[in-house]
């Protein structure tokens, strides 16, 4: 009775302790709970947080650090140590509405332009001149000197009311160029012509040819580049040649006739030319068009300054000093010393 009593309370503490089952489940049970003990672990940690959000859900205390006897260090390491203990401090309470990044914009100036920026210099800037410091130029680009019907009508006024004729053929070229009427456009280091101009029509009016000169010079001191030629006087008869080849050429009479006849006008090309090259031009041409000595059409089909030069581009000469009353030449009173009469040209 004793035994069957033991077995049979052995069951019944089986049946609590546990659902009896096979032998051969007992590993897959033990692996199932191995696996899921990890698990169990992982749900129990805290969930991380970013850590601008940890810092606003939790209120940041200052940590005071023991006492330890040991005094503060002194000196610039001492003063780097405070920086950066309130640095530190600030940033540990910034709000969420004032990122790092922000910050930082706030304390650093937004960067200055270079200082080789391209620099756009007066008409009459000279190479060397020393420019102001500390100040950062900006080039200014002038508006086109576009030519118009009445820029060309001006021209033609202008070639009449200063007594110059159209040149008809390359025999009354070369009788202008005889009597110096027509002087010789000369090619330089600043001023380069284009070779296929010929030799003969590379003349122009002496108040045209030192314009050449001295636009060119300048332009080569400012850029150390030279300025070229394309086209400087003209006859009839080339012209009428070239209305044939070049639907743009102007006519050989009348009010819109060619400057070029005239030898008055020069064609500066600007093949090559930069921004930068093209408003110095523009800059420099405009006060001289505005003062009546030149008369301007900026061409860009043919890509050149066609330029009209005037008499008045000249300096004018000097004013003739005039002798105090009674005075006598200083070669007359010579002559008067040794005796021998004046000549009668001399005064």
């Amino acid at each position: 009775m004793q035994s069957r009593a033991g077995h049979q309370s052995e069951g019944v503490r089986g049946v609590l302790c546990g659902i009896p089952f096979p032998a051969f489940l007992f590993p897959i049970v033990l692996l199932a709970a191995l696996l899921a003990r990890p698990a169990r672990l992982h749900a129990s940690a805290p969930v991380p947080t970013h850590p601008r959000v940890h810092r606003t859900a939790q209120t940041v205390q200052p940590q005071t650090p023991p006492a330890t006897g040991k005094a503060a260090p002194k000196g610039k390491s001492g003063a780097k140590a405070g920086s950066k203990a309130k640095e530190n401090d600030s940033a540990e309470h910034a709000t969420p509405s004032t990122p790092p990044h922000a910050r930082s914009r706030r304390r650093h100036k937004p960067a200055e332009p270079p200082a080789d920026t391209p620099t756009l210099y007066r008409a009459g800037y000279r190479a060397g001149t020393p420019q102001p410091a500390g100040r950062h130029r900006r080039l200014i680009v002038p508006a086109p000197l576009r030519g118009s019907h009445e820029v060309l009508v001006h021209q033609n006024a202008m070639a009449d009311s200063e007594g110059l004729e159209r040149i008809e053929d390359e025999s009354e070229l070369e009788r202008l160029r005889a009597a110096r009427l027509l002087v010789p456009v000369t090619e330089s280091s600043a001023l380069h012509i284009d070779p296929e101009l010929p030799a003969v029509r590379r003349t122009a009016r002496p108040w045209t040819a030192r314009f050449a000169g001295d636009i060119a010079r300048a332009y080569h001191a400012r850029f150390g580049r030279p300025l070229q030629l394309n086209s400087a006087v003209r006859t009839v008869d080339y012209q009428l040649r070239l209305q044939q080849v070049n639907g743009n050429a102007a006519a050989v009479e009348g009010d819109t006739a060619s400057p070029h006849l005239t030898g008055q006008a020069i064609d500066l090309g600007k093949r090559g030319m930069g921004v930068a090259q093209i408003a110095w031009m523009r800059a420099y041409l405009k006060p001289l068009m505005e003062a009546g000595k030149i008369d301007v059409e900026e061409e860009f089909q043919q890509a050149c300054f066609h330029i009209s030069v005037y008499r008045s581009y000249l300096p004018s000469p000097p004013a003739p000093r005039r002798r105090a009353h009674g005075s006598q030449a200083p070669g007359s009173q010579l002559a008067q010393l040794h005796g021998v009469a004046p000549h009668p040209s001399r005064p």
